[in-house]
């Protein structure tokens, strides 16, 4: 399923809810201005649960998303509906208030809302959910969060979505019929694909590879790989540059978080590579061997099956190396035109270093806050990549790192002239 269908299929979504809107509530217009208020202040209400909808469609890891859609784009998407909602949720109470007052005023009619219809409080408690969860979202506010504390209260999302459902069909216009069968259709199916692909699809990967943690190394500086075994692991299907989502079933560290696979399909073991960056991170190198592990994925669109051309500049900021060295050691053994650039703070924090070295790859490491001999200097940037590649123009571009450093490199390399569609990219940004 390409982009188009399921872009298709949202736009048929939104034209049936409008259909049953509008026969609902076309007759509110012939009430006057406060007809029309109430109309619309319906319509957001319907606007803002089929954005809710598209919400979980974007994060519920079914397969044919996933593919369809790259996960840089998933996030732009998730952020900018995740607007949308707010924007829907305070516009449907604030519309009906004014809509239904009566002379009394619009104050005046929210409270009685509040206290006397149905369903009505749990539905300004949800309200007050999304304002909550879409404001620690804000990247300003979100990048001063640690990942743990902000998975955590986004939660919360799924509490208002439980509060919020008994209110769409008390009142408004799916409350009987096609409308309502057709409302409550599309919602069991959406939540249903949900927890399919988000709850039971890990179990069922497990029970087939039986994952365990097999040994935890110590790679640099509060960094340290993960290896973990399991059963049949080669109908375990990935792709180098790709990442999973973890949960080890050990304290402190089961729910969710993603990583890249350090090493190329192929085998015996899967490696995950992670610094200690949070609450979860920071306890991974005290992970025992036999630990359980639950792996969701394959995901990700960083690999060499977007690439259009035969040559590669592979570019690496800290951590960012997991995807990075997977990829390499992947096109290294197609005897592919290969050369990376590989940057950090500090020598001892070039996590994987006596690896790559082994592949024998052409490339540079720079640090930026020590001075050695061997190694550039500074930051990585459009100059040192030139001076790596002066035909960087002709090759696919990988890039996974820090947000600031991916955003300076892909806005500098599409001014000097790479085709969009040869620059790829991966951050460790949530």
């Amino acid at each position: 399923m390409n982009k188009t269908v399921l872009y298709l299929v949202l736009v048929v979504n939104f034209i049936v809810t409008g259909f049953f809107w509008w026969a609902g509530s076309s007759e509110l217009f012939g009430l006057g201005g406060e007809g029309a208020l109430k109309a619309f202040g319906r319509l957001f209400g319907l606007i803002g649960q089929l954005l809710i909808l598209l919400e979980l469609a974007l994060v519920s890891r079914v397969p044919f998303i996933e593919k369809a859609i790259s996960l840089d784009r998933r996030v732009q998407l998730h952020r900018f509906v995740g607007y949308g909602i707010l924007s829907a949720f305070l516009m449907h109470p604030l519309l009906l208030s004014f809509g239904y007052d009566g002379g009394a005023g619009a104050t005046n009619q929210f409270v009685s809302f509040i206290l006397n219809w149905e369903d009505i409080f749990n539905a300004l408690v949800a309200l007050v959910i999304f304002i909550f969860v879409i404001i620690i979202s804000i990247p300003v506010v979100r990048r001063k969060l640690r990942y743990d504390t902000w998975y955590f209260m986004h939660l919360l999302m799924y509490v208002a979505l439980f509060l919020s459902f008994g209110h769409q069909t008390k009142s408004g216009d799916l409350v009987a019929g096609p409308a309502l069968y057709y409302w409550l259709g599309l919602n069991f199916a959406v939540i249903g694909l949900f927890l399919a692909y988000r709850l039971l699809h890990p179990i069922y990967l497990y029970y087939q590879h039986r994952f365990v943690v097999d040994e935890v190394v110590a790679e640099g500086p509060n960094i340290c790989s993960v290896y973990i075994k399991g059963q049949n692991l080669a109908s375990f299907k990935y792709e180098a540059g790709q990442f999973a989502s973890l949960i080890f079933l050990a304290r402190g560290l089961w729910y969710h978080h993603p990583f890249s696979f350090s090493l190329p399909p192929g085998g015996d073991r899967l490696r995950f590579t992670m610094k200690a960056l949070g609450d979860f991170t920071v306890q991974a190198d005290k992970l025992k061997p036999g630990t359980k592990v639950l792996i969701d994925g394959p995901f990700g669109h960083f690999t060499t099956i977007f690439g259009y051309n035969t040559k590669y500049l592979l570019v690496a900021g800290g951590i960012g190396i997991t995807p990075i060295r997977s990829l390499l050691e992947k096109l290294r053994k197609q005897n592919k035109d290969v050369k990376f650039i590989y940057g950090a703070k500090t020598e001892a924090e070039l996590a994987l270093k006596s690896e790559i070295d082994q592949l024998g790859a052409s490339g540079e490491y720079v640090l930026s806050q020590e001075k050695k001999t061997g190694f550039g200097e500074g930051i990585i940037d459009l100059p040192k990549i030139k001076n790596l590649a002066p035909d960087f123009l002709e090759r696919d571009i990988y890039i996974c790192g820090p947000h600031l450093m991916t955003k300076n490199l892909r806005q500098s390399l599409a001014l000097a002239g790479v085709p969009k569609n040869q620059i790829h990219f991966e951050e460790f940004s949530f």
